[in-house]
Order: C-alpha cells, then sequence, then structure tokens
C-alpha cells in the first residue's frame, strides 16, 4: 500500500470512529438513562447480535469483491452472462435442463457463466444475494430472541455467521463446496424460527405468573 493510500484509510477510519463516539458523546447522560431502560430487555445483546451479523455481511461480501477482482468485471454488472447452443451447435454447449427443442426454437439460450474466474464471480454474489433473501427475518429474529433470551441471539447469529461464511467460500469454488455452510447456516436460521415458536407459545401460556 502507498503513502496516498495509507492516508486516505487512516482518514476514513479516524472519521468513523469520531462520527461513532460524537452520536454516543454530544447527549452521554440521555444515551445512558435510555441503556439503563432498555438494559433489562436484553438491548445489549441485541446490538451485539446486530454487530455479528455486519461483520459476517462483510466477510461473505469482500469474498465477492476478491472474486470480481479476478473475473475482470466492473461495477455496476452484478453477474456474467454466456450465449450457449446457437443453432449450428446446439448439443454440445446446452445447460443443463434446457431442451434441445426449446434451443432450437429460441436460437440459443442465455445463462450465468460457470467456468473459470467467471464462473467463480457469479457463485460469490449468488452467495452474497442468498443471504440477503434471508437477511430481514433473520434481524427480526434476533431481535425478538434478544429481548426474552439475551446472550442466546448471539449464539444463534455466531452459528449463522459462521455457516454463511463458510457458505460463501466453499461455494465460490464450485457448487459442490456450497453444502456445509448452508447446512450450518440454515440449521441457525430454523432454530430462531423454532425458538420463536416456542417463545410465543409461552407467552400465551405464561401470563402474569413469574417462575418462582
Amino acid at each position: 500500500m502507498d503513502l496516498k493510500k495509507l492516508l486516505k484509510a487512516t482518514a476514513r477510519i479516524i472519521f468513523i470512529v469520531g462520527l461513532a463516539a460524537a452520536g454516543y458523546l454530544v447527549d452521554r447522560d440521555r444515551h445512558d438513562r435510555a441503556l439503563i431502560m432498555l438494559q433489562p430487555f436484553g438491548y445489549g445483546w441485541a446490538c451485539l447480535s446486530f454487530v455479528i451479523i455486519v461483520i459476517g455481511q462483510k466477510v461473505v461480501g469482500r469474498n465477492a469483491t476478491l472474486a470480481r477482482r479476478s473475473s475482470g468485471i466492473d461495477r455496476p454488472d452484478q453477474h456474467a452472462y454466456e450465449v450457449v447452443g446457437a443453432k449450428e451447435n446446439i448439443e454440445p454447449d446446452l445447460p443443463q435442463g434446457v431442451s434441445p427443442e426449446l434451443v432450437e426454437q429460441q436460437g440459443a439460450a442465455v445463462r450465468m457463466a460457470s467456468d473459470g474466474a467467471l464462473g467463480e464471480f457469479n457463485r460469490a454474489q449468488r452467495a452474497v444475494f442468498n443471504w440477503h433473501e434471508s437477511l430481514p427475518v433473520t434481524l427480526m429474529e434476533l431481535l425478538l430472541v434478544a429481548f426474552s433470551c439475551g446472550p442466546v441471539s448471539v449464539v444463534m447469529a455466531l452459528v449463522i455467521v459462521v455457516g454463511r461464511s463458510t457458505f460463501a467460500r466453499g461455494y465460490t469454488k464450485g457448487l459442490a463446496g456450497r453444502l456445509p455452510g448452508f447446512i450450518v447456516a440454515v440449521s441457525g436460521e430454523w432454530a430462531c424460527h423454532l425458538l420463536l415458536v416456542i417463545l410465543a407459545i409461552r407467552s400465551f401460556t405464561l401470563g402474569n405468573n413469574l417462575p418462582a
């Protein structure tokens, strides 16, 4: 890293840290009173869970950025495509699931590139977008879990982030590499689903009687 880039990175870090610190210190007493009020409801655990998810997002995003560099695909393009199955040479290049009859009718088929650096870039991007599809629900679930179960939300977040990070790296390398991380991540997400069902049932049956 040259001096110019180092100075830019340092300035950016100083700005981020300063802005965050100022956001808290500008009215510290008021913010502390709010934190004391929210503390019994697992606010700190919710914040920590969200921080873990954000770190996982950065890891998965960084994986996609590195794959983008190797592929030579510049922004704003989010995927690389290829045309296969031209009429004069239909059979050899057909993507899986596309019939020769369909290609003959259409003339050609368009699919995402799956080989080489372009394929790695496409799979890395899909790992990012696949997580985004379930992320809003996950964040809300972690918030609800933190309110009632405190540190359990952090454990759930760690499981999901480890799974999603492993899924992204494995998927980038090839289709077969996606399964181990995906299974871990989805298991964590489904554990959140089930825990919320348990908490909902318990909240209806508990009434106003606190356990001894």
